[in-house]
């Protein structure tokens, strides 16, 4: 399954992005970049939507437009005033050097998907199945698959293809990387940045039950340390916990929509 259909339909995406500095005046000198993965469905790529964001979280762009607008943008204005700041959105195929250039169909902010067009790629394929009607469960055994970007030795653009596997462990409802809360999937398999936009497949059947939008890869505990000699308890400061290993899936229902 993973050989025949899945390497052949995952792309690693590199979306250029106009740099604006802090007081939100543009540098023209420097160029901000996004990186993630995505996957092939009827002729299209299908992603998450914040590798888009202008400042990396549309939280953040919400407040580079109010600076320069001097208002609170609408979803429209603010989906709006993202796409005029996409430079270029390029992907690559596993497998392939080369770089191919995506057109931006349509993206949703709230939900956290995006669709674009690759009409110039010869050869297309229909990809990935999706299954948007799968009432799914506690437990069922799923996987996903990308190009993080979190990998040692390797340039950003070069890092190898990686397969995750786990189950779902819970429908927790939450924001992660749009801007509203909803349920979303959570995978007890180890997600890295730059997998933002794979897809969350079932491992049986290798339907898309979902996007991969964000992951929780460490967190914070509280220790205490006693001193013998002054008989009390110290407070320690926080202590980095590694890798939760828990991954965040957009339900693959609100990506259909970016398709029709």
């Amino acid at each position: 399954l993973i050989d025949k259909r899945i390497k052949t339909s995952i792309v690693r995406i590199i979306v250029t992005k106009t740099f604006f500095n802090e007081d939100a005046t543009i540098d023209g000198g420097k160029i901000n970049f996004s990186f993630g993965s995505g996957f092939i469905n009827n002729h299209f790529i299908i992603s998450c939507s914040h590798l888009l964001s202008i400042k990396d979280s549309f939280v953040e762009d919400i407040n580079l437009y109010r600076k320069i607008n001097r208002k609170e943008p609408t979803i429209e204005e603010l989906k709006s005033f993202i796409a005029e700041n996409i430079k270029k959105i390029e992907f690559q195929r596993y497998g392939e050097t080369a770089f191919f250039e995506a057109k931006l169909k349509k993206f949703d902010v709230e939900y956290d998907c995006s669709s674009f067009e690759f009409a110039d790629l010869k050869n297309k394929i229909n990809g990935l199945r999706i299954n948007s009607d799968k009432e799914l469960k506690e437990g069922e055994e799923v996987v996903f698959a990308g190009f993080p970007t979190v990998v040692p030795q390797y340039k950003i653009i070069e890092t190898p293809f990686t397969v995750n596997e786990g189950i779902i462990s819970s429908f927790p409802e939450i924001t992660v990387g749009g801007l509203k809360k909803y349920k979303f999937i959570q995978v007890n398999a180890v997600n890295l940045g730059g997998n933002s936009g794979a897809p969350l497949f079932l491992k049986k059947s290798g339907e898309v039950i979902g996007i991969i939008a964000g992951n929780q890869n460490m967190g914070f505990d509280i220790f205490q340390m006693k001193d013998d000699k002054l008989d009390k308890k110290i407070e320690g400061q926080k202590a980095w916990v590694m890798a939760f290993g828990v991954a965040y899936a957009t339900p693959i229902r609100f990506a259909t929509q970016l398709i029709k």
